[in-house]
């Protein structure tokens, strides 16, 4: 079992490598994240494109050494979203964390590129045009060293454990347990992680 207390990261420093942070990257961080609805530790990087949107009462807060790639964007729209981004969490290049109530994801999780997680999903009664439906929300909790192949889906309502790892192109419509390996459109069991 990991003690995630006492993890020490071993980051590669090359002059190619997404998680180096230039002078650039640094102003731009704190350009945007003065918004007073945002928290955020010491050394979160935003890369280039990042687009930040929070409605009024909406609330974000991001963990120490928190790295988000070119194009991410974080959509936290009403009636009234909380997101959590725990502590030195990847978010790889043109992913999209969409929230109206709740979204949480854990300590040194890895998400790459062009990923979707999202805590809400439109109503489709059939005694109305769908355009004005209301969304049906159900929060998602990610938990710690979690791994997210290129183009996974996270929808609403889905609880995933620490040490969990989706296979890219998957959709997770269900709770993963931790410590599990899932995979496919729907997400599901492949084995354990060793």
């Amino acid at each position: 079992m990991i003690d995630y207390d006492s993890v020490t990261l071993q980051r590669l420093k090359d002059k190619s490598s997404p998680g180096r942070q230039t002078l650039p990257d640094r102003l731009r961080s704190w350009w945007k994240l003065r918004n007073p609805r945002i928290s955020a530790g010491p050394g979160v990087v935003l890369k280039p494109g990042v687009d930040i949107s929070i409605c009024g009462p909406g609330r974000l807060s991001i963990g120490e050494g928190s790295l988000f790639h070119a194009g991410v964007w974080l959509l936290l729209t009403m009636p009234g979203p909380e997101v959590r981004i725990g502590r030195h969490v990847y978010v790889g290049r043109d992913t999209i964390i969409a929230a109206k109530q709740s979204l949480s994801i854990g300590d040194f999780t890895v998400i790459a590129p062009r990923c979707y997680f999202v805590d809400h999903e439109h109503g489709f009664a059939a005694d109305q045009i769908i355009l004005n439906q209301r969304s049906r929300l159900q929060g998602v909790s990610v938990g710690r060293d979690c791994y997210f192949g290129t183009g996974t889906v996270v929808l609403a309502g889905v609880t995933i454990g620490d040490g969990a790892i989706v296979g890219a192109g998957s959709v997770v419509t269900g709770d993963i347990p931790p410590g599990q390996i899932w995979a496919g459109n729907p997400a599901r069991y492949i084995k354990d992680r060793t």
